[in-house]
């Protein structure tokens, strides 16, 4: 028998801060991909790391928000299928707002940074993104984006 080579996916990690019914979010700019459209603080998994360390980290790297990795519990799990047939899994972490308040950092990525109303999300809020605060708010730990 011959070995198979291995479908290989990558992982993405999202930070759901929620605190009075709102949700963090970040409004992309200047980076050619959804920009002026609001996400939530998530970036790749760098690996050599555990998912719920890659959400802290990206929470910390975007808002100056720091969050044991303890304190996040896997809250939506989505499984994304691109246009281009490209695959990805996007992993949705969630924490009640720490101490201190959210500063917007990487400004060279985003041009805002607030607090939401997660029942009525702003109309620009990435699609798949708008679908997972949905599910999660739903209590639906997973869903697919993008498939036929």
């Amino acid at each position: 028998m011959g070995s198979r080579e291995r479908f290989a996916l990558s992982a993405s990690v999202f930070a759901y801060v929620e605190f009075d019914n709102t949700v963090l979010m970040l409004r992309r700019s200047n980076t050619g991909w959804h920009d002026r459209d609001f996400s939530l603080p998530a970036g790749a998994l760098d690996g050599k790391e555990r998912l719920e360390v890659a959400a802290a980290r990206e929470l910390a790297e975007e808002t100056g928000l720091i969050v044991s990795s303890a304190s996040f519990r896997l809250a939506h799990t989505i499984h994304v299928r691109n246009p281009d047939g490209t695959e990805w899994l996007g992993f949705f972490f969630a924490t009640c707002k720490p101490g201190g308040e959210p500063v917007l950092i990487e400004t060279d990525k985003h041009d805002l940074l607030a607090w939401k109303d997660k029942s009525n999300l702003p109309n620009n809020t990435i699609p798949y993104v708008r679908q997972a605060i949905s599910r999660i708010r739903d209590g639906v730990t997973y869903s697919t984006y993008g498939w036929p």
